[in-house]
């Protein structure tokens, strides 16, 4: 299991969770420009599956639907709440306890309500969590 963290803008990240044996990714929310981790899936031969919207503010998902254009088989992931205000249809809605697959990584969502009502947490693998807004560096 891979996860790399991209600086997109000037406070925020996106994820690209990937599995180099399984050649399946995730992008956690792609912000304001997806332009490295669309570069990053291109070299490393990364099929994406998900991309996983953390909430609906446009800091996080702006790049959702250009990413969604150029992936078309990857399925938008966010919960409920969230998934009515994105600019996009989610295809799949999470919930406190969802569970996708990765290739053989294991994604497990937290309902992580404050941020926004619908926030979500993704544990990787038991390994990681990537918290969205949920958590801001040294608040």
């Amino acid at each position: 299991m891979e996860i790399e963290q991209i600086k997109v803008g000037s406070d925020n990240f996106s994820y690209l969770i990937f599995s180099p044996h399984h050649k399946k990714a995730a992008l956690v929310d792609p912000g304001t420009d997806a332009s490295h981790a669309l570069h990053q899936l291109t070299a490393n031969h990364l099929n994406l599956e998900y991309i996983i919207l953390t909430h609906h503010h446009s800091d996080h998902c702006a790049e959702t639907r250009r990413v969604s254009s150029l992936h078309p088989s990857a399925k938008i992931v966010a919960s409920e709440h969230d998934g009515k205000k994105l600019p996009v249809k989610p295809d799949r809605i999470v919930s406190d306890g969802s569970r996708l697959m990765l290739g053989d990584i294991t994604l497990d969502f937290l309902l992580t309500p404050g941020h926004t009502p619908g926030g979500i947490c993704i544990i990787v693998d038991n390994n990681a969590l990537l918290t969205g807004d949920t958590l801001f560096i040294g608040d």
